[in-house]
């Protein structure tokens, strides 16, 4: 996947990944790393929490929110 992103993408510098609690998070970071080893640059990335936006918490129960972090 590291891969065809660096094939699609001609600025990697410009390139944000952002990731959603909580199997997101692990695999922005997974996916991060990748990147970066293959295009030897740092990869801005950050994490998105949608919990108190979604419509569905009847049926989902809630969770604690985790912070939002952003490079921007």
């Amino acid at each position: 996947m590291a891969s065809q992103i660096l094939e699609k993408i001609e600025n990697i510098s410009s390139f944000l990944l952002i990731g959603i609690p909580s199997r997101g998070v692990y695999l922005y970071k997974l996916l991060a790393k990748y990147l970066e080893e293959l295009s030897g640059q740092q990869i801005e990335n950050g994490c998105l929490d949608p919990t108190f936006y979604i419509d569905d918490l009847a049926r989902v129960g809630t969770r604690f929110a985790q912070v939002t972090e952003s490079p921007c």
